[in-house]
Protein backbone atom coordinates (compact mmCIF):
# COMPACT_ATOMS: atom_id res chain seq x y z
CA UNK A 1 0.00 0.00 0.00
CA UNK A 2 1.36 3.88 -0.63
CA UNK A 3 0.97 4.50 3.10
CA UNK A 4 3.50 1.36 3.90
CA UNK A 5 5.50 3.03 1.37
CA UNK A 6 5.56 6.12 3.19
CA UNK A 7 5.76 4.97 6.68
CA UNK A 8 9.19 2.30 6.02
CA UNK A 9 11.00 4.40 3.48
CA UNK A 10 12.58 3.57 0.35
CA UNK A 11 15.17 1.57 2.36
CA UNK A 12 12.65 -0.52 4.10
CA UNK A 13 10.13 -1.19 1.34
CA UNK A 14 13.48 -2.42 -0.56
CA UNK A 15 14.43 -4.56 2.53
CA UNK A 16 10.56 -5.92 2.70
CA UNK A 17 11.00 -6.74 -0.81
CA UNK A 18 14.33 -8.85 -0.70
CA UNK A 19 12.81 -10.49 2.26
CA UNK A 20 9.84 -12.06 0.72
CA UNK A 21 11.72 -13.05 -1.92
CA UNK A 22 14.68 -14.69 -0.15
CA UNK A 23 11.84 -16.54 1.45
CA UNK A 24 10.38 -17.89 -1.41
CA UNK A 25 14.24 -18.63 -3.17
CA UNK A 26 15.02 -21.14 -0.30
CA UNK A 27 12.40 -23.56 -1.17
CA UNK A 28 14.18 -27.27 -1.52
CA UNK A 29 10.36 -29.10 -2.34
CA UNK A 30 10.42 -27.29 -5.64
CA UNK A 31 14.08 -28.05 -6.49
CA UNK A 32 13.31 -31.52 -5.62
CA UNK A 33 10.42 -31.73 -7.90
CA UNK A 34 13.07 -30.20 -10.48
CA UNK A 35 15.34 -33.14 -9.95
CA UNK A 36 12.90 -35.82 -9.91
CA UNK A 37 12.54 -34.79 -13.89
CA UNK A 38 15.52 -34.64 -14.12
CA UNK A 39 16.26 -38.40 -13.25
CA UNK A 40 12.98 -39.51 -14.84
CA UNK A 41 15.00 -37.61 -18.27
CA UNK A 42 11.65 -35.20 -18.55
CA UNK A 43 12.21 -31.81 -20.08
CA UNK A 44 11.87 -29.21 -17.72
CA UNK A 45 9.77 -25.97 -18.68
CA UNK A 46 10.60 -22.48 -18.57
CA UNK A 47 9.55 -21.82 -15.01
CA UNK A 48 11.81 -25.11 -13.82
CA UNK A 49 14.40 -24.09 -15.79
CA UNK A 50 14.69 -20.60 -14.55
CA UNK A 51 14.82 -21.23 -11.00
CA UNK A 52 17.43 -24.28 -11.90
CA UNK A 53 19.93 -21.86 -13.59
CA UNK A 54 19.23 -19.77 -10.43
CA UNK A 55 20.72 -22.44 -7.86
CA UNK A 56 23.12 -24.01 -10.77
CA UNK A 57 24.64 -19.66 -10.70
CA UNK A 58 23.74 -18.68 -6.99
CA UNK A 59 26.64 -20.52 -4.41
CA UNK A 60 24.98 -18.69 -1.42
CA UNK A 61 21.36 -20.39 -2.39
CA UNK A 62 21.00 -23.31 -0.44
CA UNK A 63 24.41 -23.84 -0.33
CA UNK A 64 24.09 -27.50 1.81
CA UNK A 65 21.29 -28.13 -1.41
CA UNK A 66 23.39 -27.25 -4.37
CA UNK A 67 25.99 -29.92 -4.15
CA UNK A 68 23.30 -32.25 -3.94
CA UNK A 69 21.12 -30.92 -7.04
CA UNK A 70 24.83 -30.67 -8.97
CA UNK A 71 25.24 -34.18 -8.75
CA UNK A 72 21.69 -35.06 -9.95
CA UNK A 73 22.15 -33.02 -13.00
CA UNK A 74 25.71 -34.58 -13.93
CA UNK A 75 24.08 -37.97 -13.69
CA UNK A 76 21.03 -37.58 -14.93
CA UNK A 77 20.13 -40.14 -17.71
CA UNK A 78 21.15 -39.08 -21.27
CA UNK A 79 17.88 -37.41 -23.35
CA UNK A 80 17.44 -39.09 -26.76
CA UNK A 81 17.55 -35.40 -28.15
CA UNK A 82 19.45 -32.72 -26.61
CA UNK A 83 19.62 -29.14 -28.65
CA UNK A 84 22.73 -27.93 -30.61
CA UNK A 85 24.57 -25.20 -28.95
CA UNK A 86 25.59 -22.14 -31.25
CA UNK A 87 28.21 -20.07 -29.75
CA UNK A 88 28.67 -16.61 -30.37
CA UNK A 89 32.03 -14.50 -29.58
CA UNK A 90 33.18 -11.45 -30.42
CA UNK A 91 35.01 -8.05 -28.52
CA UNK A 92 32.67 -5.72 -26.91
CA UNK A 93 30.30 -3.55 -29.15
CA UNK A 94 31.06 -5.88 -32.02
CA UNK A 95 27.27 -6.41 -32.73
CA UNK A 96 26.95 -10.17 -31.24
CA UNK A 97 23.40 -9.10 -29.77
CA UNK A 98 22.17 -7.74 -32.57
CA UNK A 99 23.18 -10.52 -34.43
CA UNK A 100 21.58 -12.98 -32.30
CA UNK A 101 18.81 -10.84 -32.66
CA UNK A 102 18.29 -11.31 -36.32
CA UNK A 103 19.12 -15.04 -36.01
CA UNK A 104 16.20 -15.22 -33.50
CA UNK A 105 13.79 -13.50 -35.93
CA UNK A 106 15.13 -16.02 -38.75
CA UNK A 107 14.53 -18.91 -36.71
CA UNK A 108 11.00 -18.11 -35.36
CA UNK A 109 9.24 -17.44 -39.17
CA UNK A 110 11.40 -20.28 -40.59
CA UNK A 111 9.05 -22.76 -38.22
CA UNK A 112 5.69 -22.28 -36.30
CA UNK A 113 6.96 -24.28 -33.49
CA UNK A 114 10.93 -24.31 -32.86
CA UNK A 115 11.22 -23.09 -29.76
CA UNK A 116 15.15 -21.06 -28.79
CA UNK A 117 17.05 -20.29 -26.04
CA UNK A 118 19.53 -17.70 -25.55
CA UNK A 119 22.31 -17.85 -22.64
CA UNK A 120 24.04 -14.34 -22.71
CA UNK A 121 26.96 -13.42 -20.36
CA UNK A 122 28.03 -9.86 -19.80
CA UNK A 123 31.32 -9.32 -17.72
CA UNK A 124 31.03 -8.36 -14.02
CA UNK A 125 32.68 -5.16 -13.11
CA UNK A 126 35.22 -5.54 -10.75
CA UNK A 127 34.44 -2.03 -8.50
CA UNK A 128 31.29 -3.11 -7.56
CA UNK A 129 30.65 -6.21 -8.49
CA UNK A 130 27.62 -6.33 -10.37
CA UNK A 131 26.97 -6.75 -14.23
CA UNK A 132 24.62 -4.52 -16.91
CA UNK A 133 23.11 -7.55 -18.37
CA UNK A 134 21.92 -5.33 -21.40
CA UNK A 135 21.80 -7.70 -23.70
CA UNK A 136 17.81 -7.81 -23.64
CA UNK A 137 17.64 -4.09 -24.34
CA UNK A 138 19.57 -4.67 -27.77
CA UNK A 139 17.20 -7.65 -28.60
CA UNK A 140 13.58 -6.79 -29.81
CA UNK A 141 12.59 -10.74 -31.33
CA UNK A 142 12.85 -11.87 -27.90
CA UNK A 143 9.66 -10.89 -26.65
CA UNK A 144 7.54 -14.37 -27.72
CA UNK A 145 6.74 -17.33 -25.78
CA UNK A 146 9.02 -19.46 -28.00
CA UNK A 147 11.84 -17.95 -26.81
CA UNK A 148 13.94 -18.25 -23.59
CA UNK A 149 16.57 -15.55 -22.58
CA UNK A 150 18.93 -16.06 -19.95
CA UNK A 151 21.23 -12.89 -19.29
CA UNK A 152 24.03 -13.95 -16.59
CA UNK A 153 26.74 -12.27 -15.47
CA UNK A 154 30.56 -13.89 -15.60
CA UNK A 155 30.97 -13.23 -11.73
CA UNK A 156 34.32 -13.16 -11.38
CA UNK A 157 35.32 -16.04 -13.55
CA UNK A 158 37.77 -13.91 -15.33
CA UNK A 159 36.49 -15.51 -18.73
CA UNK A 160 34.09 -14.25 -20.95
CA UNK A 161 31.97 -17.05 -19.45
CA UNK A 162 30.87 -17.45 -16.03
CA UNK A 163 31.74 -20.23 -13.71
CA UNK A 164 28.34 -22.23 -14.42
CA UNK A 165 28.25 -22.17 -17.97
CA UNK A 166 28.58 -26.22 -18.62
CA UNK A 167 25.90 -26.87 -15.84
CA UNK A 168 23.76 -23.99 -17.37
CA UNK A 169 23.99 -25.15 -20.59
CA UNK A 170 23.18 -28.85 -19.49
CA UNK A 171 20.04 -27.49 -17.95
CA UNK A 172 18.81 -25.29 -21.27
CA UNK A 173 19.15 -28.77 -23.03
CA UNK A 174 16.84 -30.34 -21.33
CA UNK A 175 14.33 -28.00 -21.83
CA UNK A 176 11.61 -27.86 -24.43
CA UNK A 177 14.19 -25.64 -26.45
CA UNK A 178 14.91 -27.35 -30.13
CA UNK A 179 18.11 -24.84 -30.44
CA UNK A 180 20.82 -23.08 -28.01
CA UNK A 181 22.38 -19.60 -28.63
CA UNK A 182 25.55 -19.21 -25.80
CA UNK A 183 26.55 -15.26 -26.53
CA UNK A 184 30.02 -14.44 -24.75
CA UNK A 185 30.70 -11.09 -23.14
CA UNK A 186 34.10 -10.86 -24.90
CA UNK A 187 36.28 -12.97 -27.34
CA UNK A 188 38.85 -14.05 -24.19
CA UNK A 189 42.23 -13.10 -22.55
Amino acid sequence: HAEDGRKMGLDGVIEDLVSRIARHRKDKVFYQSIEEKLRSGQRLDQMELSKAITLVESEDLLPDYRDDFLKTLREAPALDRAAPVIGITGTGGAGKSSLVDELINRYLHCSETARIAVVAFDPTKRKTGGALLGDRIRMNSIYDERVFVRSMATRGSAMEIGRSVSDTLQLVRRSEVDTVILETSGIGP
